[in-house]
């Protein structure tokens, strides 16, 4: 779904754009203050699965989530950004990593994003 909505936000298909947003809003699962993305399937395009395929999902949700909010600023995305966030920086491994190379990337980027996003 990420993917989709960063190529809708790319191409500026805003029916896209709209189906995108509602369905990120309906798959967010609330845990505590935080927010998470879980894997909807068997594995991500990076064979991420269990923990570290659900911190993908999660920062690729929130890097999407941040690109939409560049469109205008919404306060519903910003708390759901923040709450995505907050989950990902409270779920690392030992090492301080995020269990995996790919969902450290991707973990970030979406961090990079929200940065960008707020600086624009």
């Amino acid at each position: 779904m990420g993917n989709y909505a960063i190529a809708a936000i790319t191409l500026k298909r805003q029916e896209h754009i709209a189906n995108a947003r509602e369905l990120l809003t309906r798959l967010a699962h609330h845990e505590g203050s935080t927010t998470y993305w879980n894997l909807e399937a068997n594995a991500t395009p990076f064979y991420g699965w269990g923990t570290a395929g659900r911190l993908e999902t999660t920062a690729l949700a929130v890097e999407t989530l941040a690109k939409l909010e560049a469109l205008g600023h919404d306060p519903t995305l910003a708390e759901q950004i923040n709450r995505g966030l907050q989950y990902l920086l409270t779920h690392k491994d030992r090492y301080a990593c995020w269990y995996s190379t790919q969902a450290t990337q991707n973990v970030i980027e979406a961090i990079i994003r929200r940065h960008a996003c707020r600086q624009e």
